[in-house]
């Protein structure tokens, strides 16, 4: 928050985030008194009595001050909204100054308390951007806060772009390092690539990202098909790996009908060859996610990075990752370590399924966390509380 007087008087500027004040002061041009209005109530016959009475005072308030126009603008994550009404008369040089004070301390101040309040329980972290290099790529990543670290490894969107809302709500517990998989958007491909093996290969990459991060395990958060290669990372490289939260990993093979979700997967693929992106995609939506997560998905922006991604998904992993057979011998050598999470609101479609049956093979509980597949991106403040709290009760927290 920023306060600005242009009337020669400087008041202590109040401190915060999220808002911008600007307090104006200057010239009328026309040179005479009028109504005004402050919080909704006409004052004008009052000030002309009061001038009344000032102007028969001919000491040292003998010299009239030029009129005064007065506004305060709030201007509140970027919209600007009037805090009074524009306020114009004719007052002496100290009438200005103590009126213009006045009416700031009192419609300004209280907000400005208020915004301080929204600063200290949502502060702002410094986010550092980098890259590292490894066999085949170049990762690209981000990190915020401090703390133990805590990566989040994207699913289908490939990209840091999934966690940037939640972030912020996490940064306060852990150091969050958030990276685009490779292939995907700034994590650049150069040289040959093994895609016989690439789940092994993302899996590989986040143990490197971990060791080039901290030299203790981390907390690992994988969603959708970033919950498979989270699973991978705790079956070949056990060290890297803290706690482990596979959310909603899309692992269907657990299932019963495990077969008839691989066919579907298979026969999207086939509709995005033979009919396009966009009836591929509608038909993933409709049959494999919550009305919530459908509606957010169908409304996501367009442009040349998303089709880019969206193709290498097509490609590379929409028949693949599903496909896999998880290894339930090593998964339950560490179960201990596995904290399985998903969506209320995925009750019954296939991801939330597999942590069910996931849980059962490793005797762990599932806990439900707020919105569907994607509910860090469309509620992330309700979302990371009950995330950080969760882990938290089961003695995985950040000072545990």
């Amino acid at each position: 928050m920023s306060l600005t007087s242009t009337s020669g008087v400087a008041p202590r500027p109040p401190q915060g985030i999220g808002a911008d004040l600007n307090l104006h002061v200057g010239a009328d041009p026309i040179g005479v008194a009028r109504d005004y209005d402050v919080g909704g109530t006409s004052r004008g016959h009052d000030l002309a009595r009061w001038r009344k009475r000032h102007e028969r005072r001919k000491g040292s308030h003998s010299n009239s001050a030029s009129p005064v126009h007065c506004s305060i603008m709030l201007n509140i994550q970027n919209r600007k909204v009037p805090a009074r009404r524009e306020t114009t008369t004719k007052l002496s040089s100290i009438t200005r100054r103590s009126f213009c004070q006045g009416l700031t301390a009192m419609a300004v101040l209280p907000l400005a308390a208020r915004c301080g309040a929204m600063a200290q329980t949502y502060p702002r972290h410094e986010i550092q951007t980098s890259i590292l290099e490894v066999p085949g790529a170049r990762l690209y990543y981000e990190t915020y806060g401090s703390g133990p670290v805590m990566l989040m490894v994207p699913g289908a969107t490939g990209t840091a772009d999934s966690f940037r809302r939640v972030t912020e709500h996490l940064a306060a517990h852990y150091t969050v390092v958030i990276y685009d998989r490779r292939g995907f958007s700034r994590s650049q491909l150069h040289g040959p690539q093994d895609y016989n093996h690439r789940l092994e290969t993302d899996a590989d990459d986040i143990r490197r990202l971990i060791e080039h991060l901290s030299d203790e395990p981390a907390t690992v958060f994988g969603t959708s098909s970033g919950g498979i290669v989270a699973l991978e990372v705790l079956t070949r490289h056990p060290s890297v790996v803290r706690t482990l939260v596979p959310f909603e990993p899309p692992a269907v093979r657990l299932l019963r009908d495990g077969q008839k979700w691989v066919d579907f997967f298979f026969r999207v693929y086939d509709l995005y060859r033979q009919s396009g992106m966009e009836p591929a995609l509608k038909k993933f939506r409709e049959q494999a996610f919550a009305e919530s997560d459908r509606q957010h998905m169908a409304a996501a922006p367009k442009n040349e990075s998303t089709l880019a991604n969206a193709t290498y998904w097509f490609e590379h992993e929409l028949r693949q990752y599903p496909s896999v057979n998880l290894d339930s011998d090593a998964l339950q050598a560490h179960a201990d370590r596995i904290v399985l999470m998903a969506g209320r609101e995925s009750r019954c479609y296939p991801c939330y399924e597999v942590n069910v049956e996931l849980g059962k093979k490793l005797g762990r509980d599932l806990i439900e966390l707020p919105g569907g597949h994607i509910g860090f991106l469309t509620q992330p403040a309700a979302f990371a509380p009950e995330f950080v709290h969760a882990l938290a009760r089961r003695g995985h927290g950040p000072k545990a």
